[in-house]
């Protein structure tokens, strides 16, 4: 959390108690997604592992986890070509969440996730009938 010198001391008090929380979810996603191994992980079954954090707070780890490389998220092609995405919007492997009923994005530590050709893409949206 970044706090402005001009901050009143609380704010420099709570952002450390915030830095150090996130520090240590971030520690807990990295040992799940280790117990994962090759199977890796989703932001809900990884929230469903750490009951005592609503999901809020630990879907943001993900992010920082992936950009510092610390957790891998594998790219099987790219969507519609957008302003932000010129290339197309990256799409990445996914897999069927039961408590969604949405396809989700599956986390690996780098060591374990799957080469692209390894990873067949999820039908992103599947008829009814062969969901139930």
């Amino acid at each position: 959390m970044t706090v402005r010198n001009s901050d009143p001391a609380t704010s420099h008090a709570s952002a450390a108690v915030v830095g150090a929380l996130a520090a240590r979810l971030r520690a807990r996603v990295l040992a799940i997604a280790g117990e994962a191994r090759e199977i890796g992980i989703t932001i809900n079954e990884t929230s469903a592992a750490i009951p005592e954090h609503r999901a809020h707070s630990v879907s943001p780890r993900f992010a920082e986890l992936v950009e510092r490389g610390h957790l891998v998220r594998v790219l099987v092609g790219h969507g519609k070509s957008t302003k932000r995405f010129p290339c197309g919007i990256p799409r990445y492997a996914t897999r069927w969440d039961e408590q969604t009923k949405r396809n989700v994005i599956v986390h690996w530590l780098p060591e374990f996730a799957p080469s692209k050709k390894a990873v067949v893409p999820a039908q992103a949206e599947l008829p009814l009938s062969e969901t139930a």
